[in-house]
């Protein structure tokens, strides 16, 4: 009986791999108006996923966007929802994205890519959930 060798992925290596435009999504996760406040450096965590959704809207990357239980913590900034007139936010509930399945939906819907572009804030739940939902299924991320 003959067994394959399976080589471990090397994770440090995929990291450092160019980024392929057709290979990536960009999720832009929370950047709501109650939320906002107490971001520090707020101001430059917009203007920087702002850089970013322009980026993906140029090399035709898709955004998925999320908003976590928006009848409490409001709407995505209009800084931010003013340049995804297009996107729909996924409204959840749960931490991690991808334990929501509409959020999971719209991702499946874009098959074939792999990398997970994330910008967003509450860093130490909401995207860190996220970004580990994402390594679970198997998807490559880079966290602005």
């Amino acid at each position: 009986m003959s067994t394959i060798s399976v080589e471990p992925l090397n994770h440090a290596e995929v990291a450092r791999r160019p980024l392929r435009a057709e290979d990536c999504v960009l999720s832009v996760i929370d950047i709501q108006d109650k939320l906002l406040p107490a971001i520090w450096e707020k101001e430059r965590v917009v203007r920087n996923s702002q850089l970013l959704i322009r980026l993906a809207l140029l090399l035709d990357i898709p955004i998925v966007a999320s908003a976590q239980y928006r009848k409490g913590l409001g709407e995505t900034v209009p800084e931010i929802a003013s340049l995804m007139p297009d996107v729909k936010v996924v409204d959840k509930l749960e931490f991690g994205c991808f334990g929501n399945a509409d959020f999971c939906a719209a991702t499946a819907s874009l098959s074939g890519r792999n990398t997970l572009l994330v910008c967003g804030i509450e860093a130490h739940i909401c995207v860190t959930q996220t970004v580990l939902g994402a390594l679970n299924n198997g998807q490559t991320v880079h966290v602005a």
